[in-house]
């Protein structure tokens, strides 16, 4: 169970969301695109954000930069409460590059952080290390 100290539980609920979905790529194809969920202030259900892509093989900061395009657009209708972005990054610890699920979470309560998880694969299987957060590099709530 990964558990983030001082988190609500609809934020608990995005990041183990978000690992279930990294990871399960991650077995299937080795990789996964950036991808993004929103939580509906209203309901609080959980929102899947689509991508309006123009190119098959778009760059991560392309597909970002689409998603917070799509929070955009999205947010006058849905309202969200909290959001985040997922991605598939390399991550520097003690001189030695990482691969990680990087989940960069925001929400209206002014939560802001980057939680990582380093992971490996083997044989098609994923294992990852306890999540580990630094400060937020995704800001779409006005805080």
């Amino acid at each position: 169970m990964l558990y983030i100290v001082g988190m609500n539980s609809f934020e608990q609920d995005l990041i183990l969301e978000c690992r279930k979905l990294a990871i399960h790529c991650l077995e299937q194809y080795g990789e996964f695109y950036p991808f993004a969920y929103g939580i509906v202030e209203a309901d609080r259900t959980l929102v899947t954000i689509e991508p309006n892509l123009d190119s098959e093989h778009p760059s991560s900061s392309e597909v970002i930069n689409n998603l917070v395009e799509s929070f955009n657009t999205l947010n006058k209708e849905h309202h969200f409460l909290a959001v985040c972005i997922c991605a598939d990054v390399k991550v520097k610890e003690n001189n030695t590059v990482q691969d990680a699920i990087e989940i960069r979470l925001d929400t209206k309560e002014g939560v802001t952080v980057n939680v990582y998880l380093n992971y490996t694969i083997e044989n098609s299987s994923v294992t990852t290390t306890d999540a580990y957060e630094t400060a937020g590099s995704f800001c779409f709530f006005e805080h």
